[in-house]
């Protein structure tokens, strides 16, 4: 079975070359690589000339910038093969990870295979592992479950995918935060098949300057944009009656997040309180942690607790993170 890796790449030289590396150097032979070039204006063209010229399964495709949602579907659009595994231009391969990929869908013949992946810094140092539970099966309602509920990790990249499923997603292209759940909750809608190899198979490189990792304001509205997009779309097309603590989970974990980052609680509270209702955030704690509820408890009551439990909690994480 023939697997393209997609690679959307925007100004991406200081990266790029990692990323083929990782490529090229894949235990599993039978593969393509196609790099989305997303109107780079650095050395990203000529870096990608130069593999493609020295390897004939490498080769590119040239759009305008329209950002990483745009450039994603363009790769599925122009893929060749009935499978495909996304790449972002900063991350890398395990050596062996279209081969581990392909030995689960071997074994599986699903549509969609999960597997897990590194979190590292740049200087390569391991942050954590990730860890897909799959507490309640593989059916699409156990896997929405799953990732709903922070379960399963929701990137779309590193996993084995059936090209057709991702076509069939349109995920809006102004969301810059949070893309890849709306797509996997595109994917689950279909009601594929699902299974997952036990191996990590790609190294997710969390930089400074990466869009998880900026607090800014802008970032504060990309997250609310995701928040609302999930609570239309959720609701819309699964059985939300089964779902209702999964999805406000997701939720209030975002919710802690848009704080985190300096987010204006004033307008999160409707959701906020929609979320909990009358049983309170804490019966949330084994899911979020209990700090992350203390400190949504504490903005609800007092904008003043918020910011000083939010600034102790950051100061924490700061020096835990340098460490």
């Amino acid at each position: 079975m023939r697997v393209t890796i997609v690679i959307p790449a925007y100004n991406a030289a200081k990266f790029l070359g990692i990323a083929l590396d990782s490529c090229v150097a894949q235990t599993y032979k039978d593969i393509e690589v196609l790099i989305i070039n997303d109107g780079s204006t650095d050395s990203t063209a000529e870096i990608i000339d130069d593999y493609s010229n020295k390897y004939s399964y490498i080769w590119s495709v040239f759009q305008e910038n329209r950002g990483l949602v745009e450039a994603r579907k363009t790769g599925a659009r122009y893929t060749r093969t009935e499978y495909m595994v996304f790449l972002d231009a900063d991350d890398y391969l395990e050596p062996d990870a279209i081969e581990r990929l392909v030995e689960g869908y071997d074994s599986s013949q699903a549509d969609f295979i999960f597997s897990n992946f590194f979190t590292e810094k740049e200087n390569g140092e391991l942050l954590f592992l990730s860890n897909n539970q799959f507490e309640e099966g593989f059916f699409p309602e156990g896997v929405l479950k799953a990732v709903l509920s922070k379960k399963v990790f929701p990137p779309i990249w590193g996993r084995l995918m059936k090209t057709e499923l991702f076509k069939q997603t349109d995920t809006p292209s102004n969301l810059t935060i949070g893309e890849d759940v709306a797509a996997l909750l595109q994917i689950i809608n279909q009601r594929p098949s699902f299974s997952e190899v036990n191996a990590y198979t790609l190294h997710y490189i969390q930089r400074e300057g990466s869009m998880v990792n900026n607090r800014t304001t802008k970032n504060q509205t990309q997250r609310l944009l995701l928040v609302n997009w999930v609570l239309d779309y959720v609701p819309n097309h699964f059985d939300y009656l089964g779902i209702e603590d999964d999805l406000n989970i997701f939720i209030l974990s975002e919710l802690f997040t848009y704080l985190r980052d300096g987010g204006d609680f004033n307008k999160i509270s409707q959701i906020y309180e929609n979320c909990i209702s009358k049983k309170g955030v804490m019966r949330y704690a084994s899911s979020i942690g209990r700090k992350r509820c203390i400190m949504l408890l504490f903005f609800s009551k007092s904008k003043f607790l918020g910011k000083l439990y939010l600034a102790i909690y950051n100061a924490i994480r700061i020096l835990s993170y340098k460490n």
